[in-house]
């Protein structure tokens, strides 16, 4: 039960260009099939990693395209202070996970022998943080 004066905001389903329930049940089985591809080998791990990257840039841009379309329809209200929060986070969230993929598709170009590999400075900022 809400406490009185607590407001739920939410979000417009018609700014979306997919169905928001979709989202889960494209990119979360698209991030599994991913991980298993890594898991498979130098080759495989090449292919999942790169599949990852696109599949993030998609996800940015649609919910990029959410965030525009829910502005431009009137919606002038301004996000709450724990939605901008949230925001902010996923926001650093999402660009760490991408420069840690985008590395680790530099440092196995050549395989797990690679000198990119054996750079323990860079392993330590983008594998331990």
């Amino acid at each position: 039960m809400l406490k009185s004066g607590c407001r739920i905001r939410y979000f417009s389903r018609l700014a979306s260009r997919l169905p928001p329930r979709l989202f889960s049940w494209v990119f979360i089985p698209c991030d599994v099939v991913c991980l298993l591809f890594q898991g498979a080998g130098v080759d495989m791990a090449l292919a999942g990693l790169s599949i990852q990257v696109i599949v993030m840039v998609v996800f940015c841009g649609l919910f990029a395209d959410y965030l525009i379309r829910y502005f431009r329809a009137g919606r002038t209200e301004r996000f709450g202070r724990r939605a901008q929060l949230f925001f902010s986070f996923m926001a650093l969230a999402i660009l760490l996970i991408l420069t840690r993929c985008t590395y680790r598709l530099f440092e196995l170009r050549d395989g797990y022998r690679s000198g990119a590999i054996r750079n323990e400075s860079y392993f330590i900022a983008l594998e331990g943080g």
